[in-house]
């Protein structure tokens, strides 16, 4: 058998940093898992993510998830101004909203919806979009319906 198959240095700490690798790597998960719930935590508390995405870290704490979220969307026009429902892939895009209401995620929903209406030869002027959540009183279990986020577009 031969005795020479690790590099030479592995015997010698000066000279090789395979030893430091092989001690810092059983702690890579650990710092990974810490910032992941750092970051969902500060998007849960700050941006409105709900708590069962981004991480999952809090997600039996709370019952702000997708079934208590809601979105409501508002079109005015020519000689027209209503609230629509969503359909097909507009219902996509719009529970990737509910979830986490960003800029980004409220302006690629608006987006689509323009060109649904347009395809449907449905001018739209604005549109308004709102996200809301239902929370249960503490004792009485009573529900409410608080306002998380608004955004409004304009052609």
């Amino acid at each position: 058998m031969r005795n020479y198959i690790l590099p030479a240095c592995y015997h010698r700490l000066s000279s090789c940093r395979t030893p430091v690798v092989g001690k810092t790597l059983p702690y890579v998960p650990a710092v990974f898992l810490l910032v992941v719930a750092c970051v969902q935590i500060y998007l849960a508390e700050t941006a409105n993510l709900t708590p069962w995405k981004g991480g999952g870290f809090g997600m039996f704490s709370t019952t702000d998830g997708i079934s208590n979220r809601s979105i409501r969307v508002y079109v005015s026009g020519p000689q027209r101004s209503e609230e629509i429902l969503l359909e097909g892939k507009l219902q996509d895009l719009a529970a990737r909203a509910q979830l986490f209401p960003g800029n980004s995620q409220l302006e690629k929903l608006a987006r689509e919806i323009f060109k649904n209406q347009q395809s449907k030869k449905l001018p739209i002027d604005t549109l308004r979009i709102e996200v809301w959540r239902t929370e249960y009183g503490k004792s009485d279990l009573h529900p409410t319906q608080h306002l998380l986020r608004k955004f409004a577009w304009r052609r």
